[in-house]
């Protein structure tokens, strides 16, 4: 039974409960959340008048629950400005420490796997080369397998493409490494490969035919973390004969939706 007393009293400037049909939400942990949202990494610390624009608190409002997020450690006051506080990161500590790349990919892999039929993969950066971590192979007869601790340079493939255009570190890794050749399909000029991966950048994901196996179609499109860096690539590979070039391109809708799914749940902002 509800104490219609106190849930009056509740109902004040800052602590309303609103809704009806479902659970009750206390307004004043949205006002909490949109003054931790004014926090970016552009902006780490930021005065009381910076939040008030920010958020459009009233003033006495805003004053009143920064002070209160300061107490509970959820904010820190340095000077006259504040910054996230000591609460905030351990308990994002624990959440990045709980969503791994590869626990956040396995469902999306299968996703992938089930939608197209064909192999995907989940790959991260070494150097000058990629790596696969995780995968859902098809269950198809005709297949292009894929296999996890495979090593392949950048240069080759969109899978090491999408690393090229969208992760800062990955171009100067790979210059003054020779581009080897694996088929008659591979790039193997500088001008060239600055081409594709221009392309690519534009386009938000990588498409490639026959450039490591000759046979093998790769579609790929970049997974970023809570800082907005590329940190992996999601992609799907099959046989040139199942999958051409107005069939790559609806499958690379799904490819770029699964890496926008996994990048969002490691925390990046980009898609929210």
């Amino acid at each position: 039974m509800v104490d219609s007393g106190h849930d009056a009293a509740r109902q004040g400037p800052g602590f309303g409960l609103v809704g009806t049909d479902g659970p009750s939400k206390v307004q004043v942990l949205a006002k909490f959340r949109q003054l931790l949202d004014a926090f970016c990494p552009k902006q780490p610390v930021l005065t009381l008048s910076e939040l008030r624009s920010s958020t459009g608190l009233p003033a006495s409002t805003c004053f009143r629950l920064v002070h209160n997020l300061v107490d509970e450690g959820l904010l820190e006051r340095v000077g006259d400005r504040y910054r996230v506080g000591p609460a905030a990161i351990r308990w994002a500590a624990s959440a990045i420490e709980a969503r791994s790349i590869i626990n956040e990919a396995a469902s999306a892999l299968e996703e992938l796997r089930v939608f197209t039929g064909e192999s995907a993969h989940l790959v991260v950066r070494d150097g000058a080369f990629r790596i696969c971590i995780a995968l859902a192979n098809s269950h198809r007869s005709v297949v292009r397998l894929l296999r996890i601790g495979e090593v392949v340079p950048l240069h080759v493939g969109s899978m090491g493409k999408v690393f090229l255009a969208f992760d800062s570190e990955a171009l100067p890794a790979l210059m003054g490494s020779p581009l080897d050749a694996f088929t008659s399909h591979t790039t193997t000029d500088w001008e060239e490969l600055d081409r594709e991966v221009a392309d690519i950048r534009a386009k938000g994901y990588a498409v490639s035919f026959g450039e490591r196996d000759a046979d093998a179609v790769g579609i790929t499109a970049p997974v970023y973390d809570h800082q907005a860096q590329m940190v992996a690539g999601v992609g799907i590979s099959g046989p040139i004969q199942r999958i051409g070039k107005q069939q790559a391109e609806e499958y690379a809708a799904a490819v770029v939706n699964v890496a926008q799914e996994i990048s969002t749940a490691l925390g990046c902002q980009l898609y929210v």
